[in-house]
């Protein structure tokens, strides 16, 4: 009989006491999973206490001051055309304002890709130095459009830079008198002979190919002359260009 009593003793001590933990887990939920909506989450939110400057946006404790899907309050989402970042609960772009509508926000800052020559279309893509940008496209600024084919644009508008006298092999380099530009590069238009002996130097000019050591029309060089004697690239008493005349020409 005392074995039994002892038994239904502790028995009885077991179950007041898992009971009593039972209640003690119950209350601690209550303190850790609820709040009561004391951080901004609408009265049902279920952060834990957050910190100084964080509120309970959809179940977790963020920082709104720098979540750029929080930014200020639960819920404000960033625009990313606009900004591209949050600082001190404000939608920014680089540190500074949100961008305004119809401009972008880029590395460099807001711009307006429709007509930002540095940035046309898409953030940093630059257009040519002749070009501008129009409705997000870089065109030819002399003609409005975009230059065709193998076509480039300069001031003239767009031109064959491989054939162009005036624009050979780039915008502005322009050929000698008489010259050809082929393959964007200046050259005779003649075919001169092979250079003569020490003492002669035959040269393309604008009008053919001449001895400038010795013709009196071409006497030390392309330009008309008009001498009784051409000796070594002196025109008459002038000094001969020996300089010209004994080394072959490059």
């Amino acid at each position: 009989m005392k074995l039994t009593r002892f038994v239904l003793l502790v028995f009885a001590v077991s179950v007041l006491s898992l009971a009593a933990c039972a209640k003690a887990g119950s209350d601690d939920d209550d303190d850790v999973s609820f709040d009561g909506g004391g951080n901004g989450d609408g009265g049902g939110g279920q952060c834990a206490n957050c910190g100084a400057g964080a509120m309970c946006c959809s179940s977790f404790c963020t920082d709104t001051q720098t979540n750029r899907n929080n930014c200020g309050a639960c819920g404000n989402v960033c625009d990313d055309v606009t900004a591209n970042g949050c600082s001190t609960g404000m939608c920014v772009c680089n540190f500074g304002p949100a961008c305004s509508s119809g401009s972008t926000c880029c590395d460099t800052g807001c711009k307006n890709l429709d007509a930002d020559p540095q940035n046309c279309g898409v953030c940093g893509r630059p257009c040519g130095a002749m070009e501008t940008c129009t409705a997000g496209e870089c065109v030819c600024a002399a003609t409005g459009g975009e230059c065709a084919g193998s076509t480039s644009c300069c001031s003239t508008g767009c031109v064959e830079t491989a054939s162009d006298t005036q624009n050979c092999g780039s915008c502005g380099t322009t050929c000698d008198l008489g010259d050809v530009c082929a393959g964007g590069a200046c050259d005779c238009a003649f075919t001169c002979p092979v250079p003569l002996p020490i003492g002669s130097k035959v040269t393309c000019c604008g009008d053919g190919c001449f001895d400038i050591c010795s013709d009196v029309g071409h006497c030390g060089g392309c330009a008309a002359t008009s001498c009784a004697t051409c000796t070594l690239g002196g025109c008459d008493d002038d000094p001969p260009d020996f300089l010209n005349c004994f080394f072959p020409p490059i």
